[in-house]
């Protein structure tokens, strides 16, 4: 009997010691695969500069077109405004809510004068000041696609909830699971933050006042409950942009930028006040 047991411990040694290495390799994690790139994860402190509509290009600015962003990504920068609007037929393109003279050649000819009343076809068709490419959502979807390393704040300038629900429904759709974490929404007010996340529950976001007005003491007090809008940018003429709104947003660890500036000088005064960053058509900040 005493030899059965023995046997048996015996091959329940052996056993264990041929299951054990199985079970060990199974349980560690798995390497990404080699073609799986890390994403990169965003940080504000990283960047110092944004640019306005993909940038100037030529003298040019609003124009929110291809040639833009390949010139000031060359420039280095890594970090773009653009401004999203939509289509008569409800697509999302990129355009500035003012048509600047001259800058959509032919349109005024065609009786379109309001930036919401124009056809997706008239819009894809035409060269923005006669030169550049226009864009749509697709295009920018593709972009993210092309550079790993760029992220995207959106401009998208409605404050009715309906439209603002539509357009962000309508971005998550095009740009995908993949790559919708490099979307960072302007939120004008706390209320568009709100609707905004309850879309898409979007990482970084920021408050943008130009359209509101939102006291230092509301801002302070909003973004307690508001864990992703990650920093507060402002016109920087704004006298609401000063030391008390620095400092108290400081305290939260959510720098304040300021737009829009193409001037070194005013970029180094507002850094000395505290800005950590600016929205610019020219200036790219290291």
């Amino acid at each position: 009997m005493k030899n059965i047991v023995k046997n048996i411990n015996i091959y329940m040694l052996i056993l264990v010691s041929l299951i054990l290495p199985f079970i060990f390799t199974a349980c560690k994690p798995k390497p990404p695969a080699e073609d799986e790139e890390p994403k990169i994860e965003f940080n504000w402190s990283d960047y110092r500069s944004y640019a306005h509509a993909f940038g100037g290009i030529e003298g040019y600015t609003y124009t929110n077109s291809i040639e833009a962003f390949e010139l000031n990504y060359a420039k280095g920068f890594r970090l773009f405004e653009v401004d999203l609007t939509l289509s008569a037929e409800g697509e999302l393109i990129l355009i500035h809510s003012e048509i600047h003279e001259n800058q959509f050649f032919g349109l005024s000819y065609l009786g379109y004068k309001n930036w919401e009343h124009i056809p997706y076809d008239v819009f894809m068709d035409i060269k923005i000041f006669g030169k550049f490419t226009p864009l749509d959502v697709h295009d920018l979807a593709q972009l993210l696609e092309d550079y790993d390393d760029i992220f995207i704040i959106t401009d998208t300038k409605y404050m009715n909830p309906t439209l603002i629900e539509k357009q962000f429904k309508r971005l998550a759709e095009v740009i995908g699971p993949k790559n919708i974490d490099r979307i960072i929404p302007q939120c004008y007010t706390l209320e568009m933050y709100d609707i905004v996340q309850s879309i898409y529950n979007f990482k970084n976001c920021t408050l943008t006042t130009y359209n509101s007005a939102i006291t230092v003491d509301q801002i302070i007090e909003g973004l307690k409950t508001r864990p992703y809008i990650t920093a507060v940018v402002k016109p920087w003429s704004d006298p609401r942009l000063n030391t008390t709104l620095i400092n108290e947003l400081g305290k939260l660890n959510i720098p304040v930028w300021a737009h829009t500036i193409d001037d070194m000088n005013l970029w180094n005064n507002l850094k000395e006040k505290g800005v950590k960053g600016i929205c610019t058509n020219e200036l790219f900040i290291e």
